[in-house]
């Protein structure tokens, strides 16, 4: 269920919340976002279908309604990246217009993840216990630049993190198991992690929860083609800080680790 309030909502990646709105206002935002994350997985694969059978006018039809929610639901990026799709309808270019119906889907998908983040997090900070005297020191400051660690068994995907963490100003680490990733973590401390979810002999949530033991406090964030509730579930179970779907939309994961590395 999500329930975040105001504040929260100002924050979330894609959302423009900027007017004053009252409890009864924000109460029936939440109830109403809520719907349409539930019913986002069905949403996407319809979509999907209706373009592989090129049923362009009931495409166009379930477009339009869905751009009247994002409308009504502040979703300034998503709502943007429909009408780019609706634009192309008409020319029937199937390449472009797959490139960019896949952008909406995953771009709706990470509005999704991002808050039931929020929400996690909401609840989290109600229940957070008084800092202990022993919490694990920051991560040390390697001059102004910092490094993140990639784990992806896909040498593409670790390029693509490579480049981007690399603009952002800071050093990269990649590794392609969760094992030499935990090799890495015995003598070094990154700022941030980013996993990918489906590896061979240790998936990321295993990967996750042994670096969640080690008490170091480096943040998580998965890099995942999959982005099925029960995934986000997990993800935010072992304690994730974010949550990227592939093809990684890489001005999206520049603009989030320019933040995570300030």
């Amino acid at each position: 269920m999500i329930n975040v309030d105001l504040a929260t909502l100002q924050t979330i990646r894609g959302l423009d919340i900027s007017t004053p709105v009252s409890e009864r206002q924000l109460s029936e935002y939440n109830k109403e976002m809520d719907e349409f994350i539930e019913t986002l997985p069905a949403k996407s694969y319809e979509l999907t279908k209706m373009f592989i059978v090129r049923d362009y006018e009931y495409l166009r039809k379930k477009l339009l309604e869905m751009s009247t929610v994002l409308s009504h639901l502040h979703a300034i990026e998503a709502k943007s990246q429909l009408d780019k799709v609706l634009e192309m309808l008409p020319l029937e270019n199937k390449a472009g217009i797959d490139i960019e119906l896949g952008k909406l889907v995953a771009g709706l998908s990470t509005l999704s993840i991002d808050l039931q983040l929020a929400q996690h997090r909401m609840n989290q900070a109600l229940l957070k216990p008084p800092p202990r005297p022993d919490i694990p020191m920051p991560p040390p400051d390697y001059g102004m630049k910092k490094i993140v660690l990639a784990v992806d068994d896909d040498p593409v995907i670790l390029n693509v993190v490579k480049t981007i963490v690399e603009a952002v100003g800071h050093k990269f680490s990649g590794a392609s198991t969760g094992k030499a990733a935990l090799r890495y973590l015995e003598n070094n401390r990154p700022a941030l992690c980013v996993l990918d979810i489906e590896m061979p002999e240790m998936n990321g949530f295993e990967l996750a929860a042994n670096i969640k033991a080690k008490d170091i406090g480096i943040p998580l964030i998965f890099l995942t083609s999959n982005a099925q509730r029960e995934h986000v579930n997990a993800a935010i179970t072992v304690g994730a800080e974010g949550f990227f779907v592939k093809p990684p939309n890489e001005d999206l994961i520049y603009y989030t680790l320019k933040q995570f590395l300030k």
